[in-house]
């Protein structure tokens, strides 16, 4: 006896359809990419009884029109995080904040020569100059590459470090000598 061929047809694509309802094709949950980690941040802080408005100022050498400050918030590799103007410093968690603070950060890697400087945007008679303190550090793996207190005066521009960052992300020739380094802003505020 011989079974026509248009029925082991049909019993293929029953076959077909029953593995296919057995076992759905499933798309894959789309999950979102985790947020982007920076690789450094840059803390710079001073007293809020101080009330000034001290602007912190990124460059990465190679690219002249990297310079990233309250004028052009992210750039490059850089974003400034927190631009504070020191008018209402308000609270956290009910408690009044004790210091203003800045927060800017390299969010990749390219290897090249970086700066950074601080700039006393407003910073009254009665109070000037302002003890800034400053803080750089590497996020992944964690390490703390400095910490340094500087004096900021009104318009004053204050070259904070230079260094390079290789291409596996390491930082070399860091240098934080005041008299060593040079200031970058110029005409930008302009």
């Amino acid at each position: 006896m011989r079974i026509p061929i248009c029925f082991l047809d049909m019993v293929l694509i029953l076959l077909v359809c029953m593995i296919l309802l057995y076992n759905p094709i499933t798309k894959k949950k789309e999950e979102p990419a985790p947020p982007p980690t920076a690789e450094f941040i840059l803390n710079v802080s001073w007293p809020i009884k101080d009330d000034a408005d001290i602007d912190t100022w990124g460059f990465r050498v190679e690219n002249p029109s990297s310079i990233t400050g309250f004028t052009r918030r992210e750039n490059d590799v850089f974003i400034l995080h927190n631009d504070n103007t020191s008018r209402q410093y308000g609270q956290v968690d009910g408690k009044d904040l004790k210091e203003a603070r800045e927060t800017m950060t390299i969010e990749r890697i390219k290897d090249g020569e970086y700066m950074f400087s601080l700039h006393g945007y407003r910073v009254g008679a009665e109070v000037e100059p302002v003890s800034v303190t400053v803080e750089f550090q590497k996020s992944r793996p964690f390490k703390h590459i400095f910490r340094k207190t500087v004096k900021v005066s009104h318009d004053e521009e204050v070259p904070i470090c230079s260094f390079y960052i290789d291409e596996d992300g390491h930082v070399r020739d860091l240098q934080l000598k005041q008299s060593l380094l040079e200031g970058f802003i110029g005409d930008t505020l302009e």
